[in-house]
């Protein structure tokens, strides 16, 4: 049976492309339908979270009428750093290594569906699992945890105590 490199991502029918929130995660893979281009960054910040690498938004690109055609999701280690410190007698630590792992996505006119155009898995630094959550892309603080932090926050009490 002959693959088509553009079917939906979401046919349940299908279990090689489809996401079920297990802990296998596949690979991102050129013509992977999206409905909407949040929906695949959510994939792409699973697998990332999976094999270990930190995960950004780094552009996006409009048409006329203000309607986002083309997505970059790439990884947090992408670019170069640039220092803000005042005092060059200490200097902060540098996270980015100019890595060039990414995948691009375009809403296709003709059915309103995301689509992974271009895919570079190639990272130029060590990807770590456990250390993913530690990164600032999968660190939450649940709504309760918040409201409880602010609470003793105003009643004076400190954050070590209650934790």
């Amino acid at each position: 049976m002959e693959e088509n490199p553009r079917e939906s991502y979401h046919n349940e029918d299908e279990e090689d492309n489809s996401f079920n929130g297990s802990d296998e995660i596949k690979p991102p893979l050129i013509g992977m339908t999206f409905d909407e281009h949040e929906e695949m960054f959510q994939f792409y910040k699973e697998y990332a979270r999976k094999f270990g690498f930190p995960v950004q938004k780094r552009s996006k690109r409009t048409n006329v009428d203000g309607i986002i055609r083309n997505v970059t999701f790439a990884c947090s280690k992408s670019g170069e750093h640039e220092s803000r410190t005042q005092n060059q007698t200490k200097p902060r630590g540098k996270v980015k290594s100019g890595c060039t792992a990414y995948i691009t996505g375009r809403m296709q006119a003709s059915d309103n569906k995301w689509y992974i155009s271009v895919v570079h898995l190639e990272h130029n630094h060590g990807c770590n699992p456990d250390d993913a959550r530690f990164f600032r892309c999968f660190r939450k603080v649940s709504g309760s945890l918040r409201r409880q932090i602010d609470l003793n926050d105003r009643a004076g009490i400190s954050i070590k105590f209650f934790l």
